[in-house]
């Protein structure tokens, strides 16, 4: 979905909350909605799966998926004496 048309719209509302209690209600619902695509993004990844983890330089390293968790994905770094990492899908790269 692309929120661009209405992305104005929903941070002038936000900017208007003054009570953090109500606030909170808007923080849940977007972590909420954080993890559930956090979740949809780790489910496409399966056990075995050759992949590439990319690091904060931006080198990478090949690994393999050992597990997929609710919101990251565990790997095993093939040039690192076998290490185990959790990663956020969006540092993985497919090869």
């Amino acid at each position: 979905m692309d929120i661009r048309p209405i992305q104005n719209f929903i941070l002038d509302g936000i900017k208007e909350i003054d009570d953090n209690e109500e606030l909170r209600i808007v923080w849940k619902a977007m972590k909420k909605q954080w993890d559930k695509n956090a979740q949809r993004e780790v489910e496409t990844f399966s056990k075995g799966e050759s992949v590439q983890v990319e690091f904060k330089g931006g080198e990478l390293y090949k690994a393999e998926v050992i597990k997929s968790n609710k919101k990251t994905v565990k790997v095993q770094l093939l040039d690192y004496e076998a290490r185990l990492i959790n990663v956020h899908p969006k540092w993985l790269h497919r090869n």
